[in-house]
């Protein structure tokens, strides 16, 4: 038996799993029927890696992930890991055959601690330490990120979720959350948070590249303003669900070739009140969600829709979307129109500041995006 052999992939699924598992950990507590289907999924394949190899080491070395002294492709669900032990100074994990579900809950909560001391797990078949490696070094901020990676990975569970969404069934909102999880943990290691839209060229599902725009420059915006931990992540899953009220618009409407005539334009924008209707009754969902669905197309001065007879305090996330939702609406080609550029876009937006925009944030969001390369940016499908 090679006890080096160690299936790359497999490793791969088994660290996404248990990545998930601390995640909804977080979301739901360990007793949710959620966390026990992802230990399930985890155990099951650790347990078939553990038949060929009785031992999985993986250590961390030179900020690479080792396993069974083979080093590991770097991906993002490798660097998500990394990033996950050294935040608990653990170095290396064992795992030996007669893994329990029971165990693996345990490591599960232990890495999802807000204990700032070294973690040390120390069960029948699991071990965790530490180790003193001759140059190894933390996980830089500047590691490189392959965002199509995530949007490739969230790409159908987005679709899946919104589908759902129009079967007026509840929301996933631990999809959601693992999507801006990924998006949150992308920009810590991109210096330029701006062309994390890069990789959306290829994509060809629209409400799924709209929704990840306005998801990726909300939270860009929201760095800009120092905003970190669960604000931001509350940020960024309402930027993603800002549109969820489309999927009970008629899809022919949605579909339009062309522009929409008088009747369908009064029948998107109930959109906004939908999506609030429908987000307020999904467990899960932070209430920012609900307020950003709602108030997204609310501008500065009080005028949009919907209409409201007295005037609101619009939470700062539905200032931002709407600077977002409009950046992404000018920037991309559609059927009945060719995408403008910068110039253009930034001359439009700043003779909205102070009526649908607000002035303060717009001007931010401006003189951020005047240093981004903006040949580099995708002008959507």
């Amino acid at each position: 038996m090679n006890t080096n052999n160690v299936d790359q992939e497999g490793v791969q699924t088994a660290i996404r799993h248990i990545i998930s598992m601390v995640t909804n950990i977080s979301l739901y507590g360990v007793q949710h029927p959620q966390i026990q289907y992802l230990c399930d999924k985890a155990l099951s394949e650790l347990n078939t890696l553990l038949a060929e190899n009785r031992v999985l080491t993986l250590k961390l070395v030179d900020n690479r992930l080792v396993g069974n002294d083979i080093r590991q492709e770097q991906s993002l669900t490798s660097e998500r890991f990394i990033a996950l032990l050294t935040a608990k100074n653990i170095h290396y994990l064992e795992l030996s055959s007669g893994l329990t579900g029971s165990e693996l809950l345990s490591l599960a909560e232990q890495l999802n601690s807000q204990k700032t001391e070294p973690t040390r797990v120390q069960t029948p078949h699991i071990q965790t330490g530490q180790l003193t490696v001759k140059g190894s070094t933390p996980l830089s901020p500047e590691a490189t990120c392959d965002f199509s990676e995530i949007t490739d990975k969230h790409c159908d569970k987005f679709i899946d979720t919104f589908t759902n969404a129009g079967k007026q069934q509840k929301i996933s909102a631990a999809a959601i959350s693992e999507m801006v999880d990924d998006f949150i943990t992308a920009f810590s290691s991109h210096s330029q948070v701006m062309l994390a839209l890069t990789p959306l060229r290829s994509m060809d599902e629209y409400l799924y590249v709209h929704s990840t725009n306005i998801c990726l420059l909300n939270l860009a915006q929201a760095k800009l303003l120092g905003i970190t931990g669960q604000p931001l992540k509350d940020i960024g899953i309402a930027a993603m669900l800002h549109d969820v009220g489309k999927m009970f618009i008629p899809s022919e409407i949605l579909n339009k070739p062309g522009r929409p005539d008088e009747r369908e334009w009064e029948l998107l924008k109930q959109h906004p009140r939908l999506g609030a209707e429908y987000l307020i009754n999904c467990p899960g969902i932070p209430f920012l969600a609900v307020t950003n669905a709602y108030e997204h197309h609310i501008g500065f001065d009080g005028t949009g829709y919907p209409h409201s007879r007295r005037s609101r305090n619009l939470s700062i996330c539905s200032h931002m979307t709407t600077i977002s939702d409009i950046y992404d609406a000018l920037r991309t080609r559609r059927s009945y129109k060719d995408p403008m550029n910068f110039s253009r876009i930034k001359q439009i937006m700043e003779e909205s500041i102070g009526k649908s925009l607000h002035p303060q944030l717009t001007r931010s969001f401006l003189n951020a995006m005047s240093k981004v390369d903006h040949e580099e940016l995708p002008q959507g499908s």
